[in-house]
């Protein structure tokens, strides 16, 4: 079927010029933007109704919400996707249309094209969708759409509605060209392919739309508020045009922010820069590629500054810290400043929403640079911007500190603790366990519900705090929490050595083993050590029970058949640190443990969970009455088990004999170039000796290292490697990094979307 061409959107677009071309000048507020986008849809929606595909529509917005993650851009805004029910005189019937705020329109009868067109393979149809909405992101994120803002304010507030159907051209309006319309159509197309590449799906994706679309003879694709498209067969040529650069793009990005996440040295630091340098020419206002160019500047400070001079443990996006010996400064902070500002200043007429992360990242710079009062005003806006996020009030803390007020400090740095643990251990606790088959299914629930240990550097700081402020017991614990997470680190060696200023030696700083088991042993060890269980039971497919109940415990087995965790009860007899056992009172554990990371209560019974050290004690009637037992796998040296035969260090001889001839960038080693394996999924960056610096393991490859692939859970990840450093950053995403063993864990969505492997640290 062939469709018509609406004329609808041209009359916008014409009234749209005439009023953005008078109010060019004026900064449009973001309530300004969100209430016409908002007015626009509304009057779709009372005109035509939604959609009761209820699975159309929780399909579009799901991948909408996934693109917003990943892409990073306009995080003030709260993207929502309306799936309107078929009529043909819609003017966006069978099509697709951005507006201001964050607002996408389309309908039913469009989602069943696309169906058509993916053969009705569910995630085929799910990745062209994503291929729309990224276009149309794409227009919003570019402010394509803020011509419509004064469109809508110039009607009268009442007859909102109708403006939507009462819009004429007016003669001698000023109009874009078909020309300069199309240039925009083409930047939008590629602008929505990284953003389509950063949220893990292809190019292609988008391509298959217009494919399909030409082969259905649809002529003008209206993929935004604009009418002079390319045919659909000129925007596949387009697409194709650029697919590869895009791609490469998005691998530069991703390998620089790699670089900034695992703290490595100044060399693969100027890989990086040169990386954003690249990306920014073709996309000079993503924010994310923004704000990796501030963290790399301030990044390059950090790693001329040594733990002891900074005395407070930053934590900020992309960032694991690691010094060099240098003490010598240079105008990398003020670049980083530089950077930030200028992005706080685009988005000062929104008042900086969605911007947590770089106002946090703002004002520990300030405080780097010496300005304390700066930086705890900053610091409190970030605070605001995202109440939710640990690092913000982290940050807080510092500068609080930084001007004196200890206590403030203290409380915002317990704050950042507890906001890293959003999971509490309240379903342990909700309601008496009746059976034992209960409470194995409440523990595995509560156990996958854990959250990484990524609050590290807060401990930290608590501690430096608390000593400052003369609670020692206070300090003692929290310096043993960070220990728990961090042994290997400069900040692990600068937290012994406050431990032993104040001559702390007793405390533990992960749950000892039950029984002489540790995490990660197998079935077959486990049975040499303990004998045959009393009975084993499911509470999921894949994961076994071993019940010792003379012993008091029973022990969880993971898919692979190694200990994941355990529950101890009656008449368990060991310790769990010094004079802690079933029956203690909590002030008991409170002495050996510290405070609680998270607890919850209900009647008289209470869970204190100590994530960091793998215990969470329960307690009835004022007394332990049972312990879950999760530690992560002790840390260990050497190397990780990896079914990829390329090491960090090899020549370039002996990665082609692993690998094969690269796809591209052979004759590119001997100048710190990089080998691209798309096949296989492997990237690998050598240094200026032409030996492998850094390998990054990409889709589609389905190597293993250290027993994870790419689409594991995460949670598989502490279980089988370790808690390691974790890192969040304005995408979402998650980095576990292992800088003993040499690798990383780059997790979006849950799941394990990236591996590097990097140079270890002895």
């Amino acid at each position: 079927m062939k469709h018509a061409r609406p004329r609808f959107l041209a009359c916008l677009l014409a009234l749209a010029t005439i009023f953005g071309a008078r109010g060019a000048q004026a900064a449009l507020s973001l309530e300004q933007e969100v209430q016409a986008g908002r007015g626009f849809v509304n009057a779709f929606i009372e005109q035509y109704g939604e959609s009761e595909e209820q699975g159309y529509r929780e399909l579009a917005e799901s991948v909408l919400q996934a693109l917003a993650r990943a892409s990073g851009e306009r995080p003030e805004l709260q993207w929502r996707v309306v799936v309107l029910r078929h009529n043909p005189n819609n003017p966006v019937s069978c099509n697709a249309a951005a507006f201001p705020g964050g607002y996408i329109v389309t309908d039913d009868a469009f989602l069943r094209t696309i169906e058509q067109g993916a053969g009705g393979d569910a995630k085929r149809m799910e990745a062209m969708l994503a291929g729309v909405l990224a276009h149309e992101m794409a227009h919003i994120v570019r402010r394509d759409t803020d011509a419509l803002v004064p469109v809508f304010f110039a009607g009268k507030a009442s007859d909102a509605p109708k403006l939507l159907f009462t819009l004429k051209s007016r003669e001698g309006a000023p109009k874009e060209s078909a020309t300069e319309t199309r240039v925009k159509e083409n930047e939008c197309d590629r602008h929505g392919a990284f953003y389509l590449l950063r949220a893990g799906y292809r190019v292609d994706d988008m391509i298959d739309v217009f494919r399909h679309l030409a082969d259905e003879e649809v002529d003008e694709v209206l993929f935004s508020s604009e009418l002079d498209h390319a045919r659909a067969t000129e925007r596949v040529g387009n697409l194709l045009e650029v697919q590869n650069q895009v791609t490469e793009d998005e691998r530069l990005y991703d390998e620089a922010v790699n670089i900034l996440r695992l703290g490595l040295d100044e060399e693969m630091l100027r890989v990086a820069e040169r990386n954003l340098e690249t990306v920014s020419v073709r996309f000079p206002k993503v924010l994310p590629v923004r704000h990796a160019r501030a963290v790399l500047a301030h990044r390059r400070f950090l790693a001329k500054t040594p733990p002891e001079r900074l005395e407070l443990k930053p934590s900020f996006t992309f960032y694991r810290f690691r010094a060099s010996r240098s003490l010598m400064m240079d105008d990398h902070l003020r670049q980083a400043i530089a950077e930030y500002e200028a992005i706080l200043q685009d988005y000062e007429s929104q008042g900086y929403r969605g911007l947590g992360p770089t106002v946090a990242g703002y004002a520990l710079a300030l405080l780097h640079a010496g300005n304390a009062e700066k930086a705890l005003s900053w610091a409190k806006k970030a605070v605001e911007l995202a109440p939710e996020e640990w690092n913000g009030y982290n940050v807080l803390g510092m500068a609080s500190y930084r001007k004196g007020l200890k206590t403030e400090a203290a409380a915002h740095l317990r704050k950042a603790v507890a906001l890293a643990v959003p999971e509490g251990p309240r379903a342990l606790v909700e309601r008496a366990l009746l059976t034992p088959a209960m409470e194995e299914s409440a523990v595995l629930r509560y156990i996958d519900s854990q959250p990484p240990v990524e609050f590290g550097p807060a401990l930290f700081n608590l501690g430096v705090v608390l000593k400052a402020a003369g609670d020692k017991s206070g300090a003692a614990h929290a310096f043993q929490g960070y220990l728990a997470t961090d042994s290997r680190s400069d900040w692990g060696r600068l937290a012994r050595k406050h431990l032993d200023e104040m001559k702390i030696v007793h405390l533990p700083t992960a749950a000892p083993p039950v029984a002489g088991v540790t995490v990660g042993l197998s079935d077959v060890e486990l049975r040499k050590k303990l004998g045959n269980p009393e009975g084993i039971t499911s509470p999921r497919p894949g994961v076994q029970v071993w019940r010792y109940k003379s012993k008091g415990f029973s022990i969880f087995l993971d898919e692979e058949n190694r200990v994941r965790a355990g529950v101890l009860y009656p008449p368990y007899a060991g310790q769990l640190g010094p004079g802690v056992t079933l029956g203690a009172k909590p002030e008991a554990v409170e002495k050996v443990w510290g405070q609680a990371t998270a607890t919850a209560a209900v009647s008289t019974r209470q869970a204190w969970a100590y994530p960091e050290h793998g215990l969470t004690f329960l307690m009835t009637g004022g007394k332990v009455s049972k312990v879950v037992w999760a530690p992560a796998p002790l840390p260990g040296g050497g190397t990780l088990s990896a079914t990829i035969q390329v090491r960090v260090g090899d020549t370039a001889e002996e990665v082609e004999k692993a690998l094969g001839t690269p796809d591209a960038g052979k004759g590119e080693e001997a100048t710190g170039g990089v080998w691209v394996y798309d096949r296989r999924g492997v990237r690998v960056r050598f240094d200026r000796n032409a030996k492998a610096a850094l390998v990054t393991i990409t889709r589609p490859s389905d190597a293993q290292v250290g027993g994870i692939k790419l689409g594991d859970a995460a949670a598989a990840i502490r279980q089988r490697v370790g808690p390691g450093f974790v890192t969040t950053d304005v995408e979402s995403a998650e980095t576990y990094s292992f800088p003993n063993l040499g690798v990383a864990y780059v997790v979006r969505n849950a799941e394990v979307a990236l591996i590097p492997l990097f140079q270890r640290e002895s």
